[in-house]
């Protein structure tokens, strides 16, 4: 049960970090069990987005049982920070009280910072010594000793909850050496979980994940090992996928078509590559399908370019989104400039790029000791282990494949009786360093002379221009009738790999880090470099001329015929030197061929000269008329896309409002896959349309559909809420609309109707009189407010948004009379506005909450400022003195505290200190807020009340409803808040757009060092649509949430422009107190009479 909870809170943790969230403040109180038993964090009020530093240093923030030591020193909050936070909470967990809880508060900071961390097990002997373990690890005094963040300690605590799949036997060799992991060593391989579930989530939303990294960062057994076992085992959407895998070679499409079992496919994606989509959906039948690609980098260096344009184009057609269809592939960093100019798939390619980093210190001791112990061996001690990482972090980026490689030799060299690998073992191999060259070198100075000089030939055959590896067949290899002893020798060495190919096995050096860690390899290579590209040129033209049929025409001649010849004959494979044989025919019947091409020069240029120009013409339309057919398909194409699109989003809109947040939001993953369908297929169709004008700039029915796709696509634009492209794209449809009619489209007025009780005077804000009763006006789409005054009836503003072509009726019923709403409440009338975030990026990890739609709230009435201490304390005064203790204000946390007391007269008195400076005032006195230059004396009467808990503010709401004081009085709920707030459109900020410093008090307005409350209604420049005051800053606001429980709105005075966004969603327990949070009050309106 205990581990269950703890890997539930590092999963919420791990989900902030990957947001780029510190929480700040993770405590029990924090941590949420759901009724199925699943932990959630909540209270994310002092969460900020990491930067380098996570944050500036100065008071430490947080809770003090559960304060890193770094944070007690006044650094900025970190991930680390966060991580040692959750190792103070899984202490309490597993030991009933945190790691120093018996120590007095006065001497806290001293013990966490310079004290001895108490030992878990000692306090709870029944703890299992690995989970013990990794909770000593998070309390690591050395920050950099703790795991880097969340997804590192959810990956060791799921680990220890489950035995690993396919586990190897005692005694079986589980380290690979220089050979990727495969599927069937997954009880081995180590180190990657993180990764491994963040490329599957990516799967889940890209229909292709180019895994990219250094060479030999682990690409190829991260996905092998890792990302594919994790898909068959149902991680990709819980469906049942199959999975193909290929290396590119040669013949790329090739490759592919013998995967799948279908030697027919070649000249079926060559001829039209759009077929593969469809092709590979036949083949998966009702499974899914995801297809490998390794070393996809061998498309520049090896393939046919034949074969690359065909694939380039059928993985464009699948970057477009396939149901059912991934494709996952793995390329070295340093061919993506190569990758990013192809036609098809280096479009997109910053879009599908995942980038495999090299593993961190604290992991690389996991993949050292992590296949031992699976196997029941032991390191003799730690000692080992950090020469090792030492040793593997001073190799830079092939410092893994080294360390897999001694790895594999320290085991062999391991004491078999105790299964313990001892320090007399790297003695041994020699260490890290040196161990794959030395072991090269040995292979070679086993075989006899003549072989090693043919080991030399096939080495530098199976190495490009470019310093890459590249697969060849045993035929292609065989230089002379002794090739095959050589190449035996290599392979059992573990130099050379042998993968199953078409028709014959075929060859390739064993790892990249062969190529620039081996000297003698590298020596080889340096005085090769010439001959090896000139053979490498000769390659691709003998396969090309085996492929035609070995026909004249496709033989070489001048200078590379030249360069060919030049070559040692003995460095050349059979079929090369038969090429060099015919090129030198075919060079003899050349010559006297000349003679006849001359003449058949001049006979060109007189046919030339008499053909008329209108075939020229003829030519030109021809081509115009073929790019318009490609735009207008590329058109129809996204137009189906965003048809698509758009019934998603109506779906997952009608779960979000029945409150099914899970299947909403797997909606809407797919609706974002349409629009992007939709958005590439409208580049698509200007490109081609554009091409066509550029062609022939004369031709008006190209001009116009230039301007229908620009308008097209402004208003996919627009429904994405993407501003800057909609602008941009409105600004060029200028010069493609001749007659105006697409931008009188654009700004065509929406149609609003007002519907107010007979004698309702109706005013369009802030002085356009548009009659009484009723009213009908076309207005310019964008934000209005309408004003609705009756004579005894209080005053109603109605925000909206007027949309183009759109008729928006307006309804307003009879307002309440002005002596049936109490004092400072304000009526808001039913209607309808935007409600979420527009930014699917920040969405869920930081806003959490919905993408921005439309809603409708019935008539309620909100309070125009917040509840103030005066207020609060009026309320306390009724109560009994025992009463009184259970809803006093109070917070006593590092980040802030607060108390109020009476002093010997009975009079109430406030202790503040917001951020470290402390002030106190009794009844009547002022707060003076030092060095502020504005708002510095403020009466804290007028405060919005802190300290209180969601329980105690709706006892207040009772309270004032019971007593008559504001019948109906209730909490707001959190969509009543934000339409109060926001008005009608998706504005972030009560006022608009932007907030300057001053216009609420947010951490900018006073500076840290001065920050903590204003009186109320002290910011009038950021009132709402509504006129209602502080809806963003001075103090974050309770309210209910749709999903039950409690959520905090509308920011504080310590939080930044982002967290104090209007749709910012901060849910918290009923319990929470802290000095940022107050209350605003909500309620029912009174029945019209």
């Amino acid at each position: 049960m205990a581990l269950g909870i703890a890997i539930g809170v590092a999963r919420g943790l791990a989900a902030a970090h990957r947001r780029n969230v510190v929480h700040c403040d993770l405590k029990p109180s924090n941590v949420m069990i759901d009724p199925d038993g699943t932990a959630k964090i909540i209270d994310f009020g002092l969460a900020r987005v990491a930067a380098d530093g996570a944050g500036s240093a100065g008071v430490p923030v947080g809770t003090p049982d559960y304060m890193a030591p770094e944070v007690w020193r006044g650094e900025p909050p970190s991930r680390r920070a966060d991580v040692y936070s959750l190792g103070a909470v899984l202490f309490e967990l597993l030991t009933g009280a945190p790691p120093f809880g018996d120590v007095a508060p006065a001497e806290l900071r001293q013990r966490v910072t310079t004290g001895e961390m108490p030992v878990l097990r000692d306090r709870a002997p029944e703890v299992d010594p690995a989970l013990a373990e990794v909770v000593a690890r998070c309390l690591h005094r050395d920050r950099e000793a703790r795991f880097a963040d969340g997804d590192e300690v959810r990956e060791a605590l799921e680990r220890l909850h489950a035995p690993r799949d396919h586990a190897i036997r005692p005694g079986e060799h589980p380290y690979r050496g220089l050979l990727p992991f495969e599927a069937s060593h997954r009880g081995v391989f180590f180190g990657r979980r993180s990764e491994v579930d963040t490329v599957v989530a990516r799967l889940c939303t890209e229909s292709i994940v180019l895994v990219t990294g250094d060479s030999g960062v682990g690409k190829s057994s991260l996905c092998r090992a890792g990302v594919l076992p994790a898909v068959l085992d149902g991680a990709l959407d819980g469906g049942a996928w199959q999975v193909l895998t290929l290396v590119p070679g040669r013949q790329p499409l090739g490759a592919l078509a013998s995967a799948i079992g279908d030697p027919e496919l070649v000249s079926r994606l060559r001829e039209t590559p759009a077929l593969l989509p469809r092709e590979l959906r036949r083949h998966a039948g009702d499974r899914g399908l995801i297809v490998f690609i390794d070393q996809l980098e061998e498309i520049l260096t090896v393939s046919e370019l034949g074969e690359v344009t065909a694939l380039d184009a059928g993985l464009a057609e699948l970057a477009e989104g396939v149901r059912g269809l991934r494709v996952l592939a793995t390329a070295r960093a340093d061919f993506l400039a190569g990758l990013s100019v192809l036609p098809g798939l280096g479009r997109d390619l910053s879009r599908l790029l995942y980038f495999l980093r090299p593993l961190p210190p604290e992991r690389l001791r996991d993949v050292i000791v992590g296949p031992a112990a699976a196997v029941g061996t032991r390191f003799e001690s730690d000692a080992i282990v950090d020469d090792l990482i030492a040793a593997t972090a001073q190799a830079g980026s092939g410092g893994l494949p080294l360390l897999s490689f001694a790895l594999a030799d320290l085991w062999e060299a391991r004491d078999r009786e105790r299964e313990v690998i001892a320090r007399g073992a790297v003695t041994t191999i020699g260490g890290v360093a040196g161990v794959l060259s030395r072991h090269a070198d040995a292979v070679l100075g086993g075989m006899v002379t003549a072989d090693r000089s043919r080991a030399r030939s096939i080495l530098l055959r199976l190495v490009t221009s470019k310093g890459t590896r590249v697969r060849r067949s045993e035929h292609e290899l065989a230089l002379d009738g002794s090739t095959p002893a050589a190449l035996d020798a290599l392979v059992k060495g573990r130099l050379v790999v042998v993968h199953d190919g078409e028709s014959e096995p075929e060859y390739e050096i064993a790892h990249e880090c062969l190529i620039t860690g081996w000297t003698t390899l590298q020596g080889w290579l340096d005085a090769d470099t010439s001959d090896r590209e000139k053979r490498e040129r000769l390659a691709a033209a003998v396969a090309e001329w085996v492929r035609l049929g070995r026909r004249g025409d496709a033989t070489w001649q001048g200078t590379r015929l030249d360069e060919a010849a030049a070559l040692d004959p003995a460095s050349l494979s059979a079929e090369e030197r038969a090429f060099v044989a015919a090129s030198r025919r075919m060079a003899r019947r050349r010559i006297w061929q000349r003679g006849l091409a001359a003449f058949g020069a001049v006979v060109l240029a007189v046919l030339a000269y008499s053909t008329p120009r209108y075939l020229a013409q003829r030519d030109l339309a021809a081509a115009v008329a073929d790019k318009l057919a490609h735009a207008r398909s590329a058109r129809d194409a996204a137009h189906d896309a965003d048809r698509k699109r758009a019934d998603l989003a109506a779906q997952a809109f009608r779960q979000f409002d029945d409150v099914r947040w899970d299947a909403a939001e797997a909606l809407w993953k797919d609706m974002i896959i349409q629009r992007d369908a939709a958005d590439r297929a409208y580049r698509d169709a200007s490109g081609y349309v554009e091409s066509a004008f550029a062609s022939d700039p004369t031709r008006a029915d190209v001009r116009d559909l230039i301007g229908d796709i620009l308008l097209d696509r402004a208003t996919l634009a627009e429904g994405a809420h993407d501003r800057r492209l909609r602008d941009e794209l409105i600004e060029r449809l200028t010069y493609y609309d001749a007659d105006g009619s697409r931008h009188a489209r654009w700004t065509a007025p929406g149609r609003v109707e007002v519907r107010a009780p007979p004698g309702a005077a109706i005013t369009l804000d802030p002085d356009r009189p548009l009659g009484t009763g009723s009213a009908q006006r076309g207005l310019s789409p964008g934000s209005y407010r309408l004003s609705i005054a009756m004579p005894g009836r209080v005053p109603v503003h109605a925000p909206i948004l007027v949309e183009r072509g759109r008729e928006l009726t307006v309804e307003i019923a009879l307002p309440p009379r002005i002596e049936d709403v109490p004092d400072g409440f304000v009526y808001i009338p039913a209607g309808e506005f935007l409600y979420g975030n527009p930014d699917d990026a920040n969405r869920l990890g930081f806003f959490q909450t919905t993408p921005l739609r439309r809603r409708r709230t019935e008539a309620f009435l909100i309070a125009r400022t917040e509840v103030t201490f005066d207020a609060w304390l009026a309320y306390l005064d009724t109560l009994s003195r025992r009463e009184q203790t259970g809803r006093l204000p109070a917070v006593s946390k590092l980040e802030g505290s607060l108390t109020v007391t009476r002093d010997a007269g009975g009079r109430w008195q406030l202790e503040l200190s917001p951020q470290g400076q402390r002030y106190t005032a009794a009844w009547g006195q002022p707060i003076v807020y030092a060095g502020r230059t504005h708002h510095a004396v403020q009466d804290w009467r007028r405060f919005p009340v802190l300290g209180i808990s969601g329980a105690d503010a709706r006892a207040y709401a009772a309270w004032l409803d019971g007593s008559g004081r504001v019948p109906g009085a209730r909490l707001c709920s959190e969509v009543e808040w934000e339409r109060a707030a926001r008005g009608a459109d998706d504005r972030p900020y009560p006022s608009g757009w932007t907030l300057g410093p001053d216009d609420a008090n947010i951490d900018v307005t006073h500076t840290r060092e001065l920050m903590g409350p204003d009186e109320v209604g002290s910011h009038p420049r950021s009132r709402s649509p509504f006129e209602i005051d502080d809806m963003c800053g001075n103090a974050f606001e309770w309210t209910l949430s749709e999903q039950d429980g409690y959520v905090l709105r509308g920011g504080s005075f310590r939080h930044d422009l982002k967290t104090d966004e209007l749709s910012n969603r901060n849910q918290t327990a009923a319990t929470n107190r802290d000095i940022a949070v107050g209350l605003r009050l909500c309620a029912t309106p009174p029945l019209p009479r």
